[in-house]
């Protein structure tokens, strides 16, 4: 394993970024067109106004620059802490196709409670072997038995995607993110002063971002607590408000904890209010069950039903492997609440999957390393190493519980790709809990929802396709 082999690169991004800010920030109030404005508006852009002009609170202007940045080599925990921004975009390398036999791992810095972190003396974001303690060496041969057994499931025939399960959170992650300078700013005061400075990493992560944005726009990346505003909260503020069970349960469940009232109804309106320019009241003397069902099924015909966004469900989401949670937060239109992962270490439930659960072999290494993660923990029990550097020794099959919101369209959007007899088995085991539930609080919005091949009436998956469509219309339509 190299011990510089962690790196942020900036791929490209908006050409004179300060110049296109400074134009959006005087578009509003200067007369002429644009263009007209950009043309005067120098190279670099007029860096102390746009600086002012941000820190009063007015951070749409920094929307119009984007950039987009390589992460190569940290930790999947970064991936998981930095796919939670919901206002980017992520494309990260696959785990179900692509063995990470040789992806590597980092090295955290284990340190007993009250201790300064090494990271606070290196410009690392992790511990190289020259800073090894005893714990640091156990940890070395507990992430590659880690590694020699997802190897072995991988020879024994499972397939990657479950094979993944038992790889530590330290495993290294490739993806790359594109984000407007708004997104990058937030992004980087939460890893540097928010919620991320309790992990090292990801502190190391931001500061990084922050050097390498700041050399393309000092304006609006060198000061950044001038733009931010609100304390961070204690991340276990809440938890000492309630006395709780020291197990959470996570045997899998799903259930709406909230949703629009009568959905069904509430669409129906708004479509009709939208389409007439009739008030609530007009719209409920005319509404009949005919017309309902006639609006919906025109709704959900259209490209663009704006309509369905009316119409939102909260769930709970319990007993989810970390993998599938990476699943879950790709669909981007939704408002997800993680427990904070410093604290799951507390939870000892390892989700397995069912194609090694029925080989004996594939059972018997998965077991191992279950024993084996549940003896480092003991260690770290006794080294009283912190939460948050215990992270990285959590298993992917971790079981987390979530809470996420999203409305009626992002809904069928997910639906239509999870149900699909290609989605991971867990997501899409999810996926028809969800459906199940959202057919009895709106029967007419989701009566025909399920894979595309039941949706739109053909597969979508093209050389892909599971061949399997009449069978799908009959589990999810009944013909």
């Amino acid at each position: 394993m190299k011990s510089n082999d962690t790196r942020l690169t900036l791929l490209t991004g908006t050409d004179d970024p300060q110049r296109i800010c400074t134009l959006s920030a005087r578009v509003s109030t200067l007369p002429g067109k644009p263009t007209e404005i950009y043309e005067k508006t120098p190279e670099g852009g007029h860096p102390d106004s746009l600086r002012r002009i941000i820190g009063m609170g007015h951070k749409s202007v920094s929307e119009h620059a984007n950039f987009t940045i390589a992460f190569e080599n940290v930790s999947v925990f970064v991936e998981q802490y930095m796919i939670t921004h919901r206002l980017a975009s992520f494309t990260v390398k696959s785990r179900r196709y692509v063995s990470h036999a040789d992806a590597g791992y980092i090295v955290p810095y284990l340190a007993p409670e009250g201790e300064n972190d090494l990271w606070g003396n290196t410009d690392k974001p992790y511990v190289g072997p020259e800073f090894y303690g005893p714990l640091s060496q156990r940890y070395v041969h507990y992430c590659e038995g880690l590694f020699l057994a997802y190897k072995k499931l991988l020879d024994i025939g499972i397939p990657p995607e479950d094979a993944r399960f038992i790889l530590p959170y330290s495993f290294k992650s490739n993806f790359i993110l594109t984000a407007n300078a708004r997104t990058w700013i937030h992004v980087i005061y939460d890893a540097i002063h928010g919620r991320g400075a309790a992990f090292p990493e990801v502190t190391w992560i931001g500061a990084t971002l922050q050097k390498m944005l700041s050399r393309v726009a000092p304006a609006m990346f060198s000061k950044i607590e001038a733009f931010e505003f609100g304390k961070a909260r204690d991340l276990n503020s809440i938890s000492k408000l309630i006395t709780k069970k020291d197990d959470v349960d996570t045997r899998v469940g799903v259930d709406i904890i909230a949703c629009t009232p009568d959905p069904d109804r509430t669409l129906t309106k708004a479509a009709i209010m939208a389409d007439t320019g009739m008030d609530s009241n007009e719209v409920d003397e005319a509404i009949t069950d005919e017309i309902e069902d006639k609006v919906i099924d025109e709704v959900l015909k259209h490209r663009h039903a704006r309509e369905l966004e009316q119409v939102n469900f909260t769930f709970s989401l319990r007993g989810m492997s970390l993998p599938t949670l990476t699943h879950l937060v790709r669909h981007r239109i939704q408002s997800i609440i993680i427990p904070n992962f410093s604290n799951l270490y507390k939870c000892r439930h390892i989700i397995e999957p069912e194609s090694i659960k029925k080989v004996t072999e594939a059972h018997s290494v998965f077991k191992s390393a279950v024993n084996s993660h549940d003896s480092f923990s003991l260690a770290m029990d006794r080294f009283e190493v912190r939460p948050e550097n215990r992270v990285y020794t959590l298993l992917s099959g971790q079981a987390i519980n979530v809470v996420t919101t999203i409305n009626a369209r992002e809904l069928i959007h997910f639906l239509l790709l999870r149900t699909c007899n290609r989605a991971q088995w867990e997501i899409r085991d999810y996926a028809d809990r969800m459906l199940t539930l959202l057919k009895e609080k709106a029967p007419k919005i989701f009566s025909r929802v399920g894979p595309s091949c039941v949706f739109y009436g053909a597969c979508r998956e093209g050389r892909m396709s599971c061949g399997k469509e009449a069978e799908m219309r009959r589990k999810y339509l009944g013909q």
